[in-house]
């Protein structure tokens, strides 16, 4: 199972986040709460993440992980998704989603420059109202930094 390893601390087996170790995975070990059939669930579900995470590479790098604060870029975001940020990005770079920080809130926007109108902050969810600046002091002048450019997400729904 290629990319998946098992760290040793002290004694202890690392687990992968799945509630089980990745010697219970590929079938190292023995363990009740995890039999056969559902241990070979949970491989799969370890291959999807592998996969989904592989997809979400750029130069090497996922980004740093940050999870969605609110209902702002809903339904495309959703409070909880986990978002993976570009921090190389500081400066806005062409029209996209963004990790801004405003104070302590992080908030997550898709940002357009647009000719004439400067730059519009605008939520998904069309229960907020887009935000205009005009001219770069505009932003500076509200405490709003960027933090990076969003480039992949990992959205889950339980239905």
């Amino acid at each position: 199972m290629a990319g998946y390893r098992t760290s040793m601390w002290v004694g202890r087996t690392h687990t992968i986040g799945l509630g089980c170790s990745a010697d219970d995975l590929i079938g190292l070990r023995r363990n009740a709460a995890h039999p056969p059939a559902q241990s070979a669930h949970l491989v799969e579900v370890a291959n999807c993440i592998h996969d989904i995470a592989g997809l979400l590479r750029r130069g090497g790098q996922l980004g740093v992980p940050m999870r969605v604060p609110g209902d702002e870029m809903a339904p495309k975001l959703k409070a909880g998704d986990l978002i993976f940020v570009d921090t190389t990005v500081t400066r806005l770079a062409g029209n996209g989603i963004y990790a801004l920080r405003c104070g302590d809130a992080l908030l997550i926007r898709r940002m357009e420059q647009r000719v004439g109108k400067g730059v519009v902050l605008k939520c998904d969810n069309k229960a907020y109202q887009d935000i205009e600046w005009t001219g770069k002091a505009a932003a500076s002048h509200r405490g709003v930094r960027i933090i990076g450019k969003v480039h992949g997400a990992i959205c889950a729904q339980v239905i």
